[in-house]
């Protein structure tokens, strides 16, 4: 396993806890020196197995004061706990050693407000409700431009020139596109309707997936979560989901609807503000 030190001894300011971490690991020349760069490439570029070791952690909190100190120790930990269920030879450790001699393989210091790399802070329940429902209308908005629309127009297209037959009598219940001429009820053809079914379904499909399951499962988000500020992740990496189980999220919705939309209240509930489906799935919805 290959081991990163830092010494608190070198540490005065956090330009000095970068260089360390890009001499050792080789982070490239593009890299950014800010703490969303360090997130972005510890959890996404850096080669499994690495330990970091941050020793004489009390003179780098001395040197770099609380909120930075605190900082780079959340990053780190929460790094760490992201691989925690990988095997042994995928995953990043940190330990922090003490001028004293103690360690901790996972930092104990919570003297600086806890921060959510890959997450933001969490908000209330009532928000991350509000939020969620802004982006299903925003969403539901775009679904019914992209796909009822044109559905719409196919069926009305075909209704003006498919090929028709004439019963006997007027149109009625059952004939919702015939038309009543003088030698009956006019209406397209059985098979003609069938095939437009068939493509009107299509396009709904196809409307589903550019708009909702597509986007969502490799990005995390719709375009009504783009808008909002949320997305989905998996609940224990924090990575976009996939499309398979964002299909699967979609159809879970219907247990949390029945009955009375109860999984859904869930989120006004749960720690993590997971609803049923999100539970299902194993999924989290966090603001960006």
């Amino acid at each position: 396993m290959a081991e990163v030190i830092i010494d608190g001894v070198m540490v005065r300011e956090p330009d000095d806890v970068h260089r360390i971490l890009d001499a050792s690991l080789g982070f490239g020349p593009y890299y950014g020196s800010n703490f969303s760069a360090l997130w972005d490439t510890l959890t996404a570029n850096v080669e499994r197995p690495v330990r970091i070791i941050w020793r004489n952690a009390e003179i780098s909190r001395q040197n770099l004061g609380d909120e930075q100190f605190g900082t780079f120790v959340n990053l780190f930990r929460n790094a760490a706990e992201r691989d925690v269920k990988r095997p042994p030879n995928e995953r990043l450790e940190f330990v922090l050693e003490y001028a004293g001699g103690g360690t901790a393989a996972v930092a104990p210091y919570t003297a600086a407000p806890p921060l959510y790399f890959g997450a933001p802070p969490p908000v209330s329940a009532g928000a991350m409700a509000v939020n969620r429902l802004l982006a299903t209308i925003l969403d539901g908005l775009i679904l019914f431009g992209s796909g009822l629309l044109p559905a719409a127009g196919i069926s009305a297209g075909v209704a003006a020139i498919a090929p028709t037959t004439v019963t006997p009598g007027p149109c009625d219940g059952n004939d919702s596109i015939g038309v009543t001429v003088a030698g009956g009820c006019e209406a397209p053809m059985g098979w003609v309707m069938g095939v437009t079914g068939v493509v009107m379904f299509a396009v709904l499909l196809v409307s589903f997936y550019l708009v909702v399951f597509r986007p969502q499962g490799l990005t995390g988000q719709t375009y009504g979560m783009r808008a909002i500020g949320i997305k989905v992740v998996d609940a224990t990496s924090m990575d976009p989901i996939g499309v398979r189980r964002s299909i699967l999220r979609q159809l879970a919705k219907v247990l949390s609807a029945v009955p009375c939309y109860l999984g859904f209240f869930l989120v006004f509930i749960d720690p993590r503000q997971q609803a049923l489906h999100d539970k299902l799935v194993g999924t989290v919805v966090v603001r960006v």
